[in-house]
């Protein structure tokens, strides 16, 4: 009984840091607890944002494993942020730990698609109002910014995932430089994705 209690208590700022360390208190059948509410969609999503930072305290490869696996058929985008930075920590937190690459390439390609998707229907609307300008209405001028901003977080989650498949380079820099005003952090950052990232999914990024 007091185990699901616990996976309540995450979704609380007050009493998340206690429910963390008394379920990794549990060893395995705390884990084995937080398995069973990764595929509980009844639960809130403020608790199911908090489950990838509590399943990360436990073993990195059990953790990774997890994360990693739950990452390729998560829907909510909220959840696979917090997923993907679990992972990135504990990467850097255990250098040595072995991801399975064929989730990561099948992440990696499920995260190109879906920013070519709302890339492609921004695109779609915005040349609708070039064609009808009175169709540029203010809910469809915020409709083609948020779609925007999915394809922006696509494209930073994408680096995160490049990270995580491709070590030894810093994505995160590579990203920033992409996003810079300045001409020259662009081409470096273009020079390492040319260097770094293989073909055909280079052409993609």
């Amino acid at each position: 009984k007091a185990l699901p209690l616990l996976i309540g208590m995450l979704g609380h700022e007050v009493t998340r840091p206690d429910a963390q360390w008394i379920l990794l208190d549990y060893g395995m059948e705390g884990f084995r607890e937080l398995l069973h509410a990764v595929d509980n969609l009844a639960l809130e999503t403020a608790c199911r944002v908090r489950l990838p930072a509590t399943i990360e305290r436990f073993d990195p490869e059990l953790a990774s494993a997890v994360l990693l696996e739950w990452l390729t058929r998560e829907g909510d985008g909220a959840v696979r942020f917090q997923i993907g930075r679990a992972l990135e920590r504990l990467v850097n937190r255990v250098p040595t730990l072995i991801l399975d690459r064929a989730l990561l390439d099948k992440t990696i390609a499920a995260t190109v698609s879906r920013a070519y998707r709302y890339l492609d229907r921004r695109l779609i609307l915005v040349r609708g109002a070039q064609a009808t300008p009175s169709l540029a209405t203010p809910g469809h001028q915020a409709l083609v910014a948020l779609l925007r901003d999915k394809e922006l977080n696509g494209i930073e989650r994408l680096f995160g995932v490049l990270g995580l498949a491709l070590r030894g380079d810093d994505f995160t820099d590579i990203y920033r430089g992409l996003a810079s005003p300045r001409k020259e952090a662009r081409a470096t950052s273009l020079e390492l994705i040319e260097n770094l990232v293989p073909p055909p999914l280079r052409g993609r990024v």
